[in-house]
């Protein structure tokens, strides 16, 4: 005699769902040492770009886009790419330099 599994109820798969989409989606904490030397707490989503991480520095430290170069684990970060490409984690510490002209 086989039994079949047991399933589970839909509302339960639509939670189980719904978390995961929540956990993939939850804001981390990141530090910015700014160039006086000052570490600022940001919140962003690993699929957040650097650029996005860049205009946010912009709103917080008036300094252009433009001129703000990060880096983190002595790596200079692209614009376009994500926080999640670069390993960044909940916590860590990005570095802001200026661009050299």
């Amino acid at each position: 005699w086989v039994t079949s599994p047991p399933r589970l109820p839909r509302a339960s798969l639509r939670g189980v769902l719904s978390f995961a989409r929540f956990a993939r989606s939850a804001r981390m904490q990141l530090f910015i040492k700014t160039l006086t030397g000052r570490k600022q707490a940001f919140n962003f989503d690993g699929s957040d770009t650097v650029e996005a991480v860049k205009q946010a520095l912009q709103e917080k430290e008036g300094i252009t886009v433009d001129q703000i170069r990060l880096i983190y684990s002595g790596k200079q970060l692209s614009d376009t790419h994500t926080l999640e490409s670069y390993g960044i984690k909940a916590g860590g510490t990005i570095h802001m330099v200026l661009q050299l002209r």
